[in-house]
């Protein structure tokens, strides 16, 4: 389980960053609930699947706020990343 030490009780927010793989995640939002209060989970993203459209939806449905692309190729990956938001 993950500890919180005492003396950051008091920050407003906490983030937990992982990278995009699907057990790693599922530990990370597991490890969150256990510590019952509020942590935001984002993935990275560094080389992307096939599926990514499929995978944003399963890494949402395990409580990924956010997701983090790298894109590597500005136009192309650019009017991809855009397809993914309709």
């Amino acid at each position: 389980m993950l500890a919180v030490p005492e003396h950051i009780n008091n920050v407003v927010s906490f983030k937990i960053n992982v990278y995009a793989d699907d057990e790693v995640i599922r530990f990370a939002a597991e490890q969150i609930a256990a510590v019952q209060r509020p942590i935001a989970l984002s993935v990275y993203v560094w080389d992307w699947p096939e599926d990514i459209k499929a995978k944003l939806a399963t890494w949402e449905a395990l409580g990924v706020e956010r997701t983090f692309l790298t894109i590597w190729d500005s136009f192309a990956s650019l009017a991809d990343m855009a397809g993914l938001l309709s």
